[in-house]
């Protein structure tokens, strides 16, 4: 995962294709949470997946 243009480009790019065939969700990481799983708390790691879940479609327009 990466914050920037062109991780979001990325990420939007590759879950399109894989929604096209599968259910697909993308974790939205907030900012100040660190760039990846292994940079949080084990409380941040639960807000990810407790209320950052969102479709392709969310993640392009924002997310949370």
């Amino acid at each position: 995962y990466d914050a920037d243009e062109a991780g979001r480009s990325a990420i939007n790019k590759i879950a399109g294709e894989l929604d096209l065939y599968f259910d697909t969700y993308v974790a939205a990481i907030p900012d100040g949470f660190g760039k990846d799983f292994g940079d949080m708390s084990k409380a941040q790691m639960y807000d990810v997946f407790a209320n950052n879940i969102v479709t392709p479609r969310e993640f392009y327009f924002g997310g949370r």
